[in-house]
């Protein structure tokens, strides 16, 4: 069995109203000054901002609410300066993965003393340093995720770099957010479509950790029950928005198909072609899973077969080969886009799209790795198909 790799987990996941919650941890960490992300709708909604205010008071120092999706490297930057000006002592992020990454991003920035681009980039490449950065600083994260992107749940992050458009990857143990707080109803004033395309994104990790020569068994089990109760509480607020506990399964599901990625499993295709789409055109990440995955599927499936079966049937199917039709016709059910054009991309795309990916390393980590343009070009044919893969 492949080796299960701890690098890091979480010291608490709370299942909580977030305001009162985060009282509590403020309390038990001795947290006097916090620097919050968060999206601008939530910190303009009267309701839940004015509550988070009457729980925390003052030790909210500053907010910052205009970050961009993908995490573009100078907005990072920018929270991160003013979070050292404002001798922050916690830093909260509340969203989706942009703002949590984007909150790893500044921990590790206030960690290596460094808020430029080429200095950033270079505590990342020297490997002579005595501490690796985001270990060294005593700003520790928590996270209250309001989609499923699964975000909260890894040690790495990524930010776009503004020079080549793609992100930027980091990786330390140190950057998991040490706390959890899992708001199932502050989860229901997340858009739909939101939600919804974020737990296919969840689906992503857990089907290409399956897929992976690296998975082991605690990976398997827990991404096979991820994946049936993520298809079960998808389903479950695509019926009724406001379902409570539709969003609290989902959100348990997400946790459950992460562990893959929290363990060591490396991801593949599906992963490497949505970091470039997004990156370059502006996608959300949930969607680019909803485009690519069932065709990174069909690719995948002569070199993974026996990790197909299991797939199928915790998508409500029995055959193996049946698994990337049973994706496509789940994100469809859901009312998410399935192919390039209806996220707004032709194929002109397809040449930057394709070496673009071969520079991400989960190409290479992928069941049939990924060596030359034109193999990543067949799967992104196939992601323009309007009718059923077959």
């Amino acid at each position: 069995m492949p080796t299960i790799h701890f690098a890091a987990w979480q010291d608490r996941i709370i299942d909580d109203a977030a305001p009162a919650a985060l009282a509590k941890e403020f309390e038990r960490r001795h947290a006097r000054r916090a620097y919050v992300l968060m999206p601008e709708p939530l910190h303009r909604d009267r309701d839940f901002f004015g509550s988070l205010q009457a729980a925390l008071s003052e030790r909210i120092v500053g907010v910052y609410s205009s970050l961009p999706q993908h995490s573009p490297l100078p907005d990072v930057f920018n929270a991160a300066r003013e979070a050292r000006e404002l001798d922050c002592d916690v830093l909260v992020s509340i969203g989706g993965g942009s703002n949590i990454d984007a909150a790893k991003l500044v921990q590790y920035c206030l960690s290596a003393g460094e808020f430029e681009l080429d200095a950033v980039l270079a505590t990342r490449a020297d490997k002579t340093r005595a501490s690796r950065p985001g270990s060294a600083s005593g700003v520790r994260h928590i996270c209250v995720p309001t989609t499923l992107s699964g975000a909260e749940f890894t040690w790495f992050a990524g930010g776009r770099n503004p020079r080549t458009m793609l992100k930027e990857a980091f990786a330390v143990p140190e950057l998991l957010p040490r706390t959890l707080v899992l708001d199932a109803q502050l989860a229901t004033r997340t858009p739909s479509s939101l939600w919804l395309s974020s737990g296919v994104r969840a689906i992503d990790h857990a089907v290409e950790a399956l897929c992976s020569g690296r998975n082991h068994v605690l990976g398997q089990t827990l991404a096979l029950e991820g994946i049936a109760r993520m298809r079960a509480g998808l389903s479950g607020t695509h019926r009724d928005p406001l379902d409570c506990d539709s969003r609290r399964m989902s959100q348990y599901a997400g946790w459950f198909c992460s562990t893959g990625l929290m363990t060591g499993v490396p991801m593949g295709a599906s992963h490497a072609i949505g970091h470039v789409i997004g990156s370059l055109y502006d996608v959300p990440h949930g969607f680019t899973s909803c485009v690519a995955l069932p065709a990174v599927m069909r690719f995948n499936y002569d070199a993974a077969p026996e990790a197909f079966t299991p797939i199928a049937r915790a998508l409500g199917g029995s055959k193996g080969h049946e698994a990337p039709d049973l994706m496509r016709e789940f994100i469809a059910s859901l009312g998410l886009p399935v192919t390039m054009r209806e996220v707004g991309v032709d194929r002109a795309a397809i040449g930057p799209i394709a070496e673009g990916t071969l520079h991400e390393a989960w190409a290479r980590t992928n069941p049939r790795p990924l060596t030359h343009a034109d193999e990543v070009a067949a799967i992104l044919e196939r992601m323009f198909e309007a009718d059923r893969v077959q």
